[in-house]
């Protein structure tokens, strides 16, 4: 990974989610985490399949801090069914991430698909 691409998203908070101030009922929740006690917490909101906003906490290295911090900014404005398409997003080749590290977006993933998993669970 570049340093100049994890330092720009890494120090970009305006997707962090606030539990005091956002609301959790607007938001669904995908959560994912590894044995090393990495955790990503997404918070997409949906509207009419579209996602309008999307939020993330993230416990683990500035790596997975930066990829999610990326996927999250890209994901805005999505629907919420395309969103799985990492080689859309490009995420290893634009923040270059070393192959040591490629775990982080397998994490990832699995933090998108409890998303879309929770959004069909209050679907039916």
């Amino acid at each position: 990974m570049t340093q100049d691409s994890t330092r720009h998203y890494f120090d970009k908070e305006e997707h962090v989610f606030d539990a005091c101030g956002d609301q959790h009922s607007n938001y669904i929740l995908g959560t994912a985490s590894n044995p090393l006690g990495m955790q990503i917490n997404l918070y997409f909101k949906v509207e009419e399949g579209t996602i309008t906003d999307a939020k993330y906490n993230v416990n683990g290295c500035p790596t997975l801090v930066a990829i999610t911090a990326y996927y999250v900014e890209k994901v805005i404005g999505r629907n919420l069914e395309d969103c799985t398409d990492f080689k859309a997003f490009a995420i290893r080749e634009i923040i270059d991430l070393p192959k040591n590290r490629m775990d982080r977006i397998l994490l990832l993933e699995n933090a998108v698909n409890a998303c879309i998993d929770q959004k069909e669970t209050e679907v039916k």
